[in-house]
């Protein structure tokens, strides 16, 4: 017969579940709880530092009697010898949130995947909204254990700031992340899928661009009299001619630049297909002009602070604010403008042009065209655009679409 206050292996394994949780001591400090699903775990209460702890010691019978005690034992003597056993689980909980906690998966993510898939000015937005926004909530977590609930806190905090785009875009980053995570066989599930429709919709921001002829005459003039930097005044000028995602342009590099076949072939961001961008004589003569300045670097159009980065698509912005365009016209808005007047102009087909600004084309069978497809046509119609636009800079322009306090800059620099 076991002695007084300890339990045997046989009167574990007949403890019968009821309609609430019970606990069988086997004393000093151990005891087995039963729970009504028939589940047995053992527990041990401990002091420590006049504190009362309890420790799960393992589920019966895989932990036996015998282990249970032994398990305790070993507790007991780390108390003596000064060690926490709360602290010291914690602290290992710690470490291996480090190693595989979700600011690990993230990182993991970041380099491995999004940051060769994007330009770099798109990577380092979402690299600074993880770390901003994610990480100081989640990181520490391990990805298996990140709920819906939880991410959907972290996602009403951006949206309450008023930032309710961001926090779809920081959404789409975590669902991204997830599925890195599943595709490694960490994870089973994307928490992000149950929260579908939950946030609010996100405004929908149309970039501004002018379209009317004799107000985007003004314009062109505008920045043919702008006097900034080479640089930014290049970007500022090729920008209307090649009319691509402004990031995409900022990241052209010399080595993407084929002089003998007047075009650029380089990778669309958003869709992650190559792309040839037939280049005109104007579009040349601009590229010949930077090329002493930065042909020895990678950038056609380096930062201003650091020539190993791309120029920042806030200089071609401030170009145009300065202008007196704020609110009235953007880098991206030359997208609208070309597609606009290649199409209702100038009467091109909308497969050419929508081929030509990097969206998924596709034929009658639903084949989506590659890159190479139709490219005379569109080489002529590059040319066609450039001319188009020389042509407009000489319209006369309104006076209430002048930008700078009522004086048309390219009067003004012609007159100087």
């Amino acid at each position: 017969m076991a002695t007084k206050n300890q339990l045997t292996a046989i009167e574990c394994d007949n403890a019968a579940p009821r309609e609430s949780r019970y606990a069988l001591s086997d004393g000093n400090g151990l005891f087995l709880n039963v729970y009504p699903s028939g589940t047995k775990t053992w527990k041990a209460r401990l002091r420590v530092g006049g504190k009362l702890q309890e420790h799960t010691l393992g589920p019966f019978p895989e932990v036996s009697v015998k282990d249970a005690r032994l398990i305790l034992a070993n507790l007991r003597l780390k108390i003596a010898h000064g060690i926490n056993p709360a602290e010291e689980k914690q602290a290992a909980r710690n470490e291996a949130s480090g190693k595989n906690g979700f600011e690990a998966l993230a990182m993991d993510w970041f380099h491995a995947v999004h940051a060769t898939q994007v330009v770099p000015a798109h990577a380092d937005r979402n690299l600074s909204r993880l770390n901003k926004l994610v990480l100081p909530y989640l990181g520490k977590h391990r990805p298996e254990d990140i709920t819906p609930p939880m991410v959907l806190e972290v996602l009403r905090r951006i949206a309450a700031r008023g930032h309710v785009e961001t926090a779809h875009r920081v959404k789409s980053i975590l669902s991204l992340i997830f599925r890195y995570g599943i595709s490694l066989g960490r994870l089973e599930r994307d928490p992000t899928r149950d929260l579908t429709g939950i946030l609010p919709a996100a405004e929908v921001v149309h970039h501004p661009a002018i379209l009317d002829v004799s107000e985007l005459a003004g314009l062109l003039r505008a920045l043919d009299g702008y006097q900034g930097t080479p640089i930014v005044t290049a970007a500022a000028r090729l920008l209307p001619l090649i009319f691509c995602r402004p990031g995409e342009m900022l990241n052209m590099c010399w080595p993407d630049i084929d002089p003998a076949k007047t075009q650029w072939v380089w990778v669309s961001a958003k869709t992650r297909t190559q792309m040839i961008t037939p280049l005109s004589r104007q579009a040349m003569q601009i590229l010949a002009g930077l090329k002493p300045l930065t042909g020895e670097g990678r950038f056609v159009l380096p930062s201003l602070r650091a020539k190993d980065k791309p120029l920042s698509n806030t200089a071609i912005k401030g170009a145009l604010d300065s202008l007196g365009y704020r609110g009235r016209m953007t880098s991206h808005g030359w997208r609208a403008v070309a597609r606009t007047h290649l199409v209702e102009t100038m009467n091109y087909p909308v497969d050419i042009v929508e081929m030509q600004l990097g969206h998924s084309v596709r034929d009658a069978l639903g084949r989506a065209y590659n890159r190479t497809t139709f490219l005379d046509p569109r080489r002529e119609m590059m040319q066609a655009w450039a001319d188009w636009l020389d042509e407009v800079r000489l319209l006369p322009a309104p006076a209430s679409a002048s930008p700078v306090d009522g004086v048309d800059p390219w009067a003004q620099w012609t007159a100087d």
